[in-house]
């Protein structure tokens, strides 16, 4: 075999090989996106419901304060 007809075989197997990777690697980069999208609105659920219980347990809070602020007008002990 002649230089030329090697050289030509190497470039055309480095565009195979290439050209391969390449292909792999947009379809993972594609998965990845979609999961990534994913776990995203997964996250943003529990932010929402984990919000909502914050403001659940203010509110809480603040009842169960004014609820012991009524005993101690009473003159209950240990409230």
């Amino acid at each position: 075999m002649t230089a030329e007809v090697v050289t030509a075989i190497g470039a055309v197997a480095t565009a195979a090989v290439g050209g391969t990777f390449t292909v792999l690697a947009y379809r993972v980069r594609q998965e990845n996106t979609v999961t990534h999208e994913s776990n995203r609105r997964v996250l943003d659920s529990i932010d929402r419901r984990t919000e909502a219980m914050d403001t659940k347990l203010d509110r809480h809070g603040e009842e169960i304060a004014a609820h012991a602020a009524w005993h101690r007008g009473r003159g209950d002990a240990d409230v």
